[in-house]
């Protein structure tokens, strides 16, 4: 049997144990908030639009299969965005959607309006949302990114220079 050493603290002292690598923990004797599973996507497709309708970031869309339907999982995506403003002085303005597929669509999360590109002056930024989703399965389930352009007529563009990521984690309910 191999043996595991651990620490933990113990006021102003430090403790050590010798624990056996085999204590039997599954993922139902996990304490709440405990991380069960992570998957990673990432992309560095570059993506754009000049439309008002919300188009997908299929590059980026990611799934995972619960191991409990008690558990939460917890979305992160992360995405460059530009505008391309050139010399025209207005706005590029944009927006984000994610969706669920489970059994057919559910819409989960719409940012608010972000401007990235103002009077003739092309900006970059990073775009980061998070949100915590309680699907109640154990089949796999598909989180999908979709962001259009609410504002200005100039192209919004996605991961134009850098690599956008998703990570998908199962926490234990």
């Amino acid at each position: 049997m191999s043996r595991a050493r651990t620490i933990a603290n113990c006021g102003d002292g430090l403790v050590t144990a010798d624990l056996p690598s085999d204590l039997g923990i599954v993922g139902g004797d996990l304490p709440t908030g405990s991380v069960l599973q992570v998957v990673r996507g990432s992309s560095t497709t570059q993506t754009n639009t000049t439309s008002s309708t919300y188009a997908n970031l299929g590059s980026l869309d990611t799934s995972i299969t619960p191991q409990f339907a008690s558990s939460k999982i917890l979305v992160f995506m992360t995405v460059s965005v530009h505008g391309d403003a050139d010399a025209d002085p207005q706005n590029v303005e944009g927006q984000f959607k994610l969706i669920r597929t489970l059994n057919g669509d559910t819409d989960l999360y719409e940012t608010a309006i972000f401007v990235v590109a103002r009077g003739g002056r092309v900006d970059h930024a990073p775009l980061t949302f998070n949100y915590l989703d309680s699907p109640n399965t154990t089949s796999s389930t598909s989180y999908r990114f979709f962001f259009r352009r609410n504002g200005g007529d100039r192209g919004l563009y996605i991961n134009r220079t850098e690599l956008g990521s998703v990570v998908l984690m199962e926490i234990a309910g």
